[in-house]
């Protein structure tokens, strides 16, 4: 884990690969490699030009695709991710989620946050449970992980600038699995910026840090001519919990909108204490 030092706190675990034995999770990560990169290659020769701006990453010309719910980004309500994707967009996230082998690292990830976060995680199966109880065609992508989004990032050399995921859930831990076939001490390193860690970060393996508060970036691959790395990240939005939270509306419903309704919203929130709580649900390290 990764350890506040003053606080004990683990805000982020270093969860490594699934245990089986390693032939086995090698295998595994490259028949995952190969379906994201045949999955690319299809997706770039049939979508057209505005179809492909569709499906870009905001960070750089990568294709990142989410399956799964969200809300925000204009979203009236919580729902399906995949709505407004293209048929074949839609037919290759189902391949990815349909996999086995996809459902078995959705599972690892989602285990390895309920053994490092326990208290965390019940307040992510409490809330999603309320929220697929008045929603019931919001489905999670994979049995196997109480994740309710997957992003899958396409792009054969997937590096990223510093950035923080701020519609994630701040005190949420997001899960990133690196795959491809690169060499980790050459490339491909996981940077967390305010930790001043620079955390080498091989095919296959899982890392959970709170996205939207860590900033985070990747580093180039030492052989980008050669070598490829992909990325499948697992998380949750924050406003699905805010929508659930103040009674299954968004915020314009409850406050308003402009300058008042904005300062209605921050007195609210601050009445809950919802950062400290939430912070509160992290696991703490024995001293």
């Amino acid at each position: 884990p990764i350890v506040d030092k003053r606080s004990r706190t683990v805000i982020g675990v270093l969860a490594g690969r699934p245990n089986c034995t390693p032939p086995r999770w090698n295998n595994c990560v490259k028949r995952m490699s190969a379906v994201l990169d045949s999955g690319r290659r299809e997706l770039e020769s049939h979508l057209t030009d505005s179809q492909m701006k569709g499906v870009k990453s905001t960070r750089g010309q990568s294709i990142a695709l989410q399956a799964g719910y969200q809300y925000g980004n204009g979203r009236p309500h919580p729902m399906p991710r995949s709505q407004g994707y293209p048929l074949s967009v839609k037919e290759f996230l189902d391949k990815v989620t349909s996999d086995p082998n996809f459902e078995e690292l959705a599972g690892f990830m989602s285990n390895s946050f309920r053994s490092y976060a326990p208290d965390l995680i019940k307040h992510y199966e409490e809330t999603l449970a309320k929220l697929r109880h008045h929603r019931p065609d919001l489905v999670e992508p994979f049995l196997s992980s109480i994740l309710p989004t997957v992003t899958v990032n396409l792009r054969p050399c997937t590096s990223c600038a510093p950035h923080r995921d701020s519609a994630n859930l701040p005190f949420g831990l997001c899960g990133i699995t690196s795959l491809g076939s690169f060499g980790p001490s050459k490339g491909g390193h996981l940077v967390l910026w305010e930790l001043k860690l620079v955390v080498e970060f091989p095919p296959g393996s899982t890392i959970l840090i709170p996205s939207s508060i860590i900033m985070h970036s990747n580093l180039p691959l030492g052989n980008p001519a050669q070598e490829r790395r992909f990325s499948f990240t697992q998380y949750a939005s924050g406003e699905l919990f805010r929508w659930v939270e103040i009674g299954f509306r968004g915020h314009k419903s409850m406050f308003g909108t402009g300058a008042r309704a904005e300062r209605a919203k921050s007195k609210h929130y601050e009445s809950l204490d919802y950062a400290k709580k939430g912070f509160a649900m992290l696991a703490k390290y024995p001293s």
